[in-house]
């Protein structure tokens, strides 16, 4: 039994009436505490009182006079003042306390003390103490209550990952040792070194070489522990509102900042941050990690180039020496996941060899894929190699200037512009912030040439499938089990098929839309009452948090409840069996220039697939529902937001006008 679980033991049997009980610790399982205080007096006042626990230690909030001690097991902290308004000692302690490093099993709890004079009040300590477990005790100091504080403290559980996020890290890290096991990247060791979490860190490289998934590799492993990765493009800042937006967004939390894009702002967005970041900013000193990523540094400032960076340099894939291994081991791990054996030719690494890659990691991925679900034999040769994108298309080997090439004109793409102020505002309600998401070019407006794409790509891939199985069917014209499977797969696909060209027929039909007051809650809840069935027969859980109470929204009802069954439909599908789909809507008031608006938020986590693959070569590949539902959304001058750069994790999020 630990030192927690016997002092929450002891606790409970006082609580029944067992008074007089010695709680008997191993001298290794009693807990360690620290008492940070200013005033010598009183730290060993409290000293005293609190050696039943455990051992103590007492000092001032400096960081170097605890940097040879383990962590605590509890803070035990104070800041007393003489005079009212006085919070310079209240100050540094707060600093003292967001400098520690966060252990894997939570945030350190806290006991502040009251000074003698009742000042800071505990009522007001206790509100800004709010990174971790706090209990306050006022003046003058009762034994038995301050250890009943502070057992109370050391009893608590500590919260430990929850399933998802578990999975979340797990899948990083899989993906990280995957991809990057056998390169040599020795920046990438110093980043994640407690000794440099101060320093901003620069990922640099092209298109697709996976400079997104390393900065989430970096936010697990970050110490001091992060709550939250937020995701910023930086080509989207508006210059003169960055320092407003991230105080909404940073405030009194201990996050990490992923800047994507950085090269790509404009002159005047990379001054100010380089200003903000540099030594006379404030950003530069907050308990903040900045992470941010580049094409290259010839765009970038010299502001912001005088930062100092610890610059992660990704090569590019034609430049890495491990391009074989890496291709047969992502061979062996579609081949785990699909249950079958099959390996690469010795002529197939060759034409890997020669091509030069310029879509780099992702590009390699998506090719080998496309690749292994089209065939079906054991060894996968060079000509069942699919490097062209769409069939019919000739595969030429790429050279690496003209790889070079592609990569750069995929780093011009201008990013989609949205004030960073406008999408800090995120509902209470929803467990994701709107700043994490990637707004969508709001001034796409969808014709037949833009919707004929994703028709395609919803065609191809069960065609895809069905030609798998029929070749298989070649093979072993006796297997009940594949005429089986390839009975259902037509049957389901078709079904499909049709619900997706009669929802396009009614899309072009649809007129402009005609604006009225709609309940947006009701809409809502109607809409998953139609979908009930579905949600028995699959076992999703299906978690609400809908604004009732909130003024109409101004939508046409048709047109709205097209675009909500759309993205319900598709969220069902993606949603395994025993899954979860979380919906809320939330209500904003006028704010400046902005008019009242309703948020609705949809989030689900799919293990399969993903809404959107943003790095994508051709650009971001949006299932033709989505993007008629987003279509009707901009239509009624609302936004319309997606994300889905988390592992599995799919968030949607829609505003409309009051």
């Amino acid at each position: 039994m630990t030192a927690a679980q016997r002092l929450r033991v002891a606790r409970s049997l006082r609580q029944h009436g067992v008074e007089k009980l010695t709680v008997q610790l191993n001298p290794q399982d009693r807990p360690t505490i620290w008492i940070v205080c200013e005033q010598r007096v009183l730290c060993e006042t409290l000293a005293v009182q609190l050696r039943t626990l455990g051992p103590v230690r007492t000092g001032p909030p400096e960081r170097a006079h605890w940097r040879e001690q383990e962590l605590p097991d509890l803070l035990v902290v104070a800041a007393p003042a003489t005079v009212p308004g006085d919070l310079a000692g209240l100050e540094r302690l707060l600093g003292f306390m967001r400098s520690l490093p966060q252990p894997a099993r939570g945030p350190l709890p806290a006991l502040y003390v009251e000074g003698a004079a009742g000042l800071p009040p505990a009522a007001l300590a206790s509100s800004l103490i709010d990174d971790r477990p706090v209990r306050s005790i006022g003046w003058p100091l009762e034994r038995e209550q301050l250890l009943a504080e502070a057992e109370a403290l050391l009893a608590a559980p500590q919260r430990p990952l929850s399933l998802r996020e578990r999975a979340r890290s797990e899948w990083v890290t899989r993906r990280v040792e995957l991809l990057y096991a056998d390169l040599e990247l020795p920046a990438l060791r110093h980043a994640i070194d407690p000794r440099n979490a101060a320093r901003p860190v620069l990922l640099l490289g092209e298109g697709g070489t996976g400079k997104g998934l390393l900065a989430r590799y970096i936010q697990n492993l970050a110490e001091p522990a992060r709550e939250q990765l937020l995701l910023i493009a930086a080509p989207s800042l508006e210059p003169g509102r960055i320092e407003a937006g991230l105080l909404k967004l940073c405030a009194a939390r201990r996050v990490s900042v992923y800047l994507s894009g950085l090269d790509r702002a404009s002159r005047a967005v990379q001054e100010e941050l380089a200003q903000l970041l540099g030594q006379s900013g404030w950003l530069g000193v907050e308990s903040l990690r900045w992470i941010a990523s580049a094409s290259g540094v010839r765009r970038m400032t010299s502001g912001l180039l005088a930062l100092p960076w610890l610059r992660v340099e990704l090569p590019a894939l034609r430049e890495r020496p491990d391009l074989e291994p890496l291709a047969r081991k992502l061979t062996q791990a579609w081949a785990r996941q699909a249950k079958r054996e099959v390996e690469l030719a010795d002529d197939t690494l060759a034409l890997l060899h020669e091509y030069a890659w310029p879509g780099n990691l992702q590009e390699l991925e998506s090719v080998l894929e496309r690749s292994l679900a089209a065939s079906a034999g054991a060894v996968l040769g060079a000509a069942d190699v699919r490097i062209a994108p769409e069939p019919g298309a000739i595969a030429t080997p790429a050279t690496p200037a003209t790889a070079a090439a592609s990569a750069q004109r995929n780093a011009d793409v201008p990013a989609p512009t949205e004030s960073l102020a406008a999408s800090a505002r995120t509902p209470a309600a929803a467990a994701v912030p709107a700043q994490a998401l990637e707004p969508l070019d709001p001034a796409l407006n969808p014709g037949l040439s833009e919707l004929v794409p994703p028709l395609a790509q919803e065609f191809r891939q069960p065609l895809l499938a069905i030609r798998t199985y029929t070749s298989l069917l070649d093979q072993r014209p006796d297997d009940a089990s594949v005429r089986r499977k390839l009975g259902a797969l037509v049957e389901g696909d078709l079904v499909q098929l049709d619900e997706l060209l009669s929802r396009l027929e009614r899309f072009i039909r649809f007129e402009p839309p005609r604006l009225e007051p709609l309940d947006l809650a009701s809409l809502v809840a109607a809409e998953l009452e139609k979908r009930q069935a579905t949600t028995r027969a699959r076992s999703l859980v299906v978690l609400r948090e809908l604004d009732h109470a909130a003024p109409p929204v101004l939508a046409d009802a048709e047109q709205i409840r097209f675009a909500l069954g759309a993205l319900l439909d598709r969220a069902f599908r993606m949603v395994p069996a025993g899954g979860d789909l979380y919906i809320g809507s939330l209500h904003h008031p006028a704010e400046g220039e902005l008019p009242a608006r309703n948020r609705l938020l949809i989030r689900f986590h799919s293990p399969e697939e993903v809404l959107v693959a943003p790095d994508d070569l051709q650009g971001p590949r949006i299932p033709l529902d989505v993007l008629m539902a987003r279509a009707l959304v901009l239509r009624m001058q609302g936004t319309f937001a997606i994300d889905s750069s988390g592992a599995q994790d799919n968030v949607i999020l829609i505003e409309l006008h009051c």
